[in-house]
């Protein structure tokens, strides 16, 4: 479907590259979503740059092993746990709405939900789809089927 290819594709750009949250936060959320989802591919292409944007090797090894990770900054915290609720529960907590909005400002949040709503849309149509990992990149995590 190109249209919804293309519209879909402007959502990703902004999402990707023009939110205030910058790559690391970005790619934290990406990653959650690709974990949640069980989506390899997504998890294989997000990965590095989530590395290249800063996110510490331990955050990223416990998002792929399911476990909650150690964070030293407020903001990846904040960003983790209100995407991890986000995820878990479609809605967001008053206690995590409040911890969250404390580091980071209302325009962050719709833009980190929007983020959180285009990556999921990403992981549903590569896993439908059964996308297949780029040569060469090995399966992340076991599959869920």
């Amino acid at each position: 479907s190109p249209v919804l290819a293309d519209r879909a594709q402007a959502l990703g750009e902004f999402s990707r590259y023009l939110t205030v949250l910058g790559p690391r936060l970005s790619e934290l959320a990406i990653l959650q979503v690709a974990r949640h989802s069980d989506c390899p591919v997504e998890w294989a292409i997000h990965e590095p740059f989530a590395r290249d944007a800063g996110l510490a090797d331990a955050v990223i090894e416990a998002l792929r092993e399911r476990r909650v990770p150690v964070f030293e900054d407020a903001r990846e915290q904040a960003v983790h746990d209100f995407t991890a609720e986000l995820l878990a529960h479609r809605d967001v907590g008053d206690a995590v709405w409040r911890s969250a909005s404390a580091v980071l400002d209302a325009r962050s949040l719709v833009e980190l939900t929007g983020l959180v709503g285009y990556y999921v849309l990403v992981a549903m149509t590569l896993n439908a789809f059964r996308t297949a990992l780029p040569e060469g990149v090995p399966e992340p995590f076991a599959p869920r089927r």
